[in-house]
């Protein structure tokens, strides 16, 4: 909810922006650039996304033992090269 830190600069209110998420999820933005060096995003097409290839095991995050891409955050879930969230991530 970025659109609060225009409000609070409008207003004269100290801004503060705070993002929760998973260690999992965290982990995840974290290898982002490697799973895109890697192939496994963006998906080559949106089959990708209902014939099983999400259960593909990735045993090289450190930490992340028998983790799943279906495991990751839903960013890498997408067919779009040129997708939002892959630009901002990397």
């Amino acid at each position: 909810m970025s659109f609060t830190l225009s409000v609070a600069r409008d207003l004269g209110i100290p801004q503060v922006f705070f993002w929760t998420t998973s260690v999992c999820g965290l982990l995840g933005y974290m290898h982002y650039h490697n799973l895109v060096e890697k192939g496994y995003t963006p998906l080559k097409d949106e089959s990708y996304l209902t014939n099983g290839y999400l259960e593909k095991t990735l045993d090289w995050i450190p930490g992340m033992k028998d983790i799943h891409l279906r495991d990751l955050p839903g960013f890498i879930r997408t067919a779009n090269p040129d997708d939002y969230m892959i630009k901002y991530l990397l």
